[in-house]
């Protein structure tokens, strides 16, 4: 740990500046869900072991010089030689017009210096990787000093990011050749990812003026102030459920089972959506009818790398004594007509507020591929309750079914391309379950 002590301070530094800031973009952004851009942010700052990792690998193309990890000390002068992603953000978008806004947004920052920019997307990697990368320096203060810290940030379509987290998943530097119809297989989910971010990306630069409902509602029908009151004990529930998903995450990384999830996201629903729906219903919008009525006011989606995991993951979340699963709809078995394809849980959750007695409130809980997520999610802010494109919809379902090969072909390659790594190089596996034990107790 010493030396975390020695110069990890300005990059924890500069990690939670990079992160208030987008957290601030992402709280603006979703005051309307149904134009926000952003998808969800992954962030990381590396650990010592794998900033090691780097530095050998650099010094090696560089001069040829064979030098082991245990040999690197670890510096401001050597960190800033050989690296510029000790603190790395991705930022996952919509549809590629959305990242034109994002880019701009990041360029004009008054905080932050720009110092390079690799277009991936207009230029793509031979194995088909496209994303935007820009290379910033992040103002922080370390004991009164002000010092600049570059950082890297990736922007990227979630199409973009579900073709790129696969294939780093399955043999991004495992040191191993895939057979051809696996290979073919790649190329096809690459392909298909491809496809799917142009022909929407079409679709919503026609698409103007979306409303979920039309006519006249009256959106203050709930005051804001009883909205305010009980929206609080779903605060809680959600946060909640959130702890408990982090914690089969940790379990699974304790046992060296990594990529079960992929990402988590979580939402409340705003008061104007939640009349909306009650008005939809058929209902009054108020209080009692929102609680009785809605059972996603409170919402956590959790995103698997693949199909096989879902189930997992399902599990997992039964076994949690103090949460009640009262119903479930298996979307991946029976997909809606749309091609909506998702398991869903309604949790009851138990919360307690000022000594009062203990609530249950209630929590749903999706579970997905990327691949299903990726499809959900550009469906809903293409025309999620809105009858006004036909032709759209149809695509959607079209490419449901493509998306849906892509999932079962994936959950094969994986399996297949585990197998190789096990058959070709089994002192490889004990390498890099190793190697993930240092991370984990290296980490920040």
């Amino acid at each position: 740990m010493q030396d975390k002590e020695l110069w990890i301070t300005k990059y924890e530094a500069a990690y939670k500046f990079l992160d208030e800031k987008f957290s601030v973009l992402c709280e603006e952004f979703s005051k309307n869900s149904e134009t926000n851009p952003i998808e969800h942010i992954k962030s990381r700052i590396k650990s010592p072991y794998s900033i090691k990792e780097k530095i050998v690998k650099k010094i090696k193309s560089d001069s040829n010089i064979i030098i082991d990890v245990d040999d690197i000390v670890l510096d401001d002068e050597i960190i800033d030689k050989y690296l510029n992603d000790v603190v790395g953000f991705r930022i996952i978008c919509s549809f590629k017009s959305d990242l034109v806004k994002l880019i701009d947004l990041i360029r004009n920052d008054s905080d932050l210096v720009l110092i390079d920019e690799k277009n991936y997307i207009a230029n793509p990697k031979e194995n088909g990787y496209k994303s935007y990368h820009m290379r910033v320096l992040v103002p922080v203060y370390v004991n009164g000093e002000k010092k600049y810290v570059k950082a890297e940030i990736q922007l990227r379509t979630i199409a973009m990011d579900m073709s790129a987290s696969l294939e780093h998943i399955i043999y991004y530097k495992k040191n191993i050749d895939l057979p051809d119809k696996m290979m073919q297989d790649m190329d096809r989910t690459v392909s298909i990812c491809d496809d799917f971010d142009n022909m929407f990306n079409n679709y919503i630069n026609y698409i103007k003026d979306r409303h979920l409902e039309k006519g006249d509602i009256d959106l203050n029908s709930i005051p804001i102030e009883d909205f305010n009151r009980v929206i609080l004990k779903y605060e809680i529930a959600l946060n909640n459920v959130k702890e408990r998903i982090n914690l089969i995450k940790e379990d699974c990384n304790n046992h060296g089972i990594v990529n079960l999830i992929e990402h988590v996201n979580s939402r409340i629903k705003n008061r104007d959506r939640i009349i909306r729906k009650l008005n939809k219903q058929g209902k009054s919008p108020n209080i009692e009818n929102m609680e009785s009525a809605i059972s996603d006011i409170a919402a956590i989606r959790v995103v698997c790398p693949f199909k096989k995991n879902i189930y997992d993951v399902v599990d997992r979340i039964r076994e949690f004594p103090d949460i009640k699963i009262i119903r479930e709809k298996d979307y991946i078995t029976n997909p809606k007509d749309s091609g909506y394809r998702s398991y869903h849980l309604i949790a009851e959750v138990p919360v307690r507020i000022n000594n009062k007695d203990i609530e249950y409130v209630k929590v749903e809980i999706q579970v997905r591929s990327m691949a299903m997520d990726m499809w959900a999610s550009l469906q809903r802010k293409l025309c999620y309750q809105n009858d006004d494109y036909p032709e759209i919809k149809e695509e959607l379902k079209r490419y449901s079914n493509l998306l849906a090969y892509v999932d079962e072909s994936m959950d094969n390659t994986s399996a297949k391309s585990q197998q190789l790594i096990n058959m070709s190089n089994p002192l490889m596996v004990k390498e890099e379950t190793k190697k993930l034990v240092l991370r984990r107790n290296y980490s920040i």
